[in-house]
């Protein structure tokens, strides 16, 4: 049922109400912690995944309203939990991509990177933006169209198959993603910098996360394009376990994923190592070419000695 006299659907189910508050408790402890380790490590590349998070607790907060109101349903909640459940996913992509750079950044690699890191940057995030704008914008006018299905009946088919088409996008570019960090990975193995050798830097165990991160996302973009091409009478959007297992789980393990092992810890660790490798020496200038060590001066408080 809903308040519109239009024969639109809401729910081709009654959504569950302990499933729902369940993920919202999941990503809003998830999204704080993440607001603290971004704040602690000044990590500010991390700020879209903690956007998607919310994108996630408010959106679960709409499926719980809606569990609530069943089967009287509302247009509001319906709407909030429908465009930022689809979109949150992207905005974790942007910070995926940029973890990458970070680490290239932390071991000195750009030479072993297919890409420069600037232009990885800005060609995924870039590509990232594109299959945000098309997914939200194309939910919206199929959510309209099914509002308004008797006086435009191909409307939502439309707004659907640009859907699939902001998630193609998503997908072909976290493939390219996925081909560029495995090249990375293999050539700085052949070819490791001093950075890269260091047991300082986590970075290799930040970048088996961010591998597991992809797959996650990409799991989950496949499941959206399959649930869309099925339609509104397919088994999958029919039934709602498989949201909850290849979207709502999928997106929580990222989340934690990051809280686990967090990217600043590759940025403080590679400084620390950059500060290890430096001598404590000052250096004295003889008036020659050459530079000779001198011995660090202590103070003794207390006392005249130096």
């Amino acid at each position: 049922m809903s308040d519109s006299d239009s024969d639109f659907e809401y729910y081709l189910y009654t959504p569950s109400l302990a499933a729902a508050a369940v993920f919202v408790v999941i990503f809003a402890i998830s999204t704080l912690l993440h607001c603290w380790q971004c704040l602690r490590g000044r990590s500010w590349y991390m700020i879209a995944l903690i956007l998607g998070g919310l994108c996630e607790t408010v959106g679960y907060i709409g499926r719980t309203i809606s569990a609530h109101q069943a089967p009287d349903y509302s247009l509001g909640p319906y709407i909030v939990q429908s465009i930022l459940i689809l979109i949150a996913p992207a905005l974790m992509s942007a910070s995926v991509y940029m973890v990458l750079g970070c680490i290239i950044v932390a071991v000195n690699g750009e030479a072993r990177s297919p890409i420069k890191r600037k232009s990885l940057t800005i060609t995924f995030v870039l590509g990232d933006v594109w299959s945000f704008m098309i997914q939200s914008t194309a939910n919206g006018r199929a959510t309209g169209a099914g509002l308004l299905v008797k006086k435009d009946p191909d409307a939502k088919n439309t707004g659907k198959w640009i859907i699939i088409g902001g998630l193609a996008v998503q997908l072909i570019f976290f493939g390219l993603f996925i081909i560029v960090s495995l090249r990375f990975n293999s050539n700085i193995r052949k070819s490791p910098t001093s950075a890269s050798k260091s047991h300082v830097i986590p970075w290799r165990r930040t970048l088996y996360f961010l591998y597991a991160a992809s797959i996650l996302i990409m799991i989950r973009s496949v499941f959206r394009v399959a649930e869309y091409v099925q339609g509104d009478r397919g088994y999958l959007l029919r039934r709602e376990l498989w949201l909850y297992i290849f979207d709502a789980a999928l997106m929580a393990s990222v989340m934690l994923l990051f809280n686990i092992v967090h990217p600043s810890k590759v940025g403080a660790s590679s400084t620390h190592a950059k500060v290890a490798e430096t001598p404590d020496v000052g250096l004295e200038d003889t008036g020659a070419n050459d530079v000779v060590p001198y011995p660090q001066r202590t103070v003794v408080h207390g006392s005249n000695a130096v």
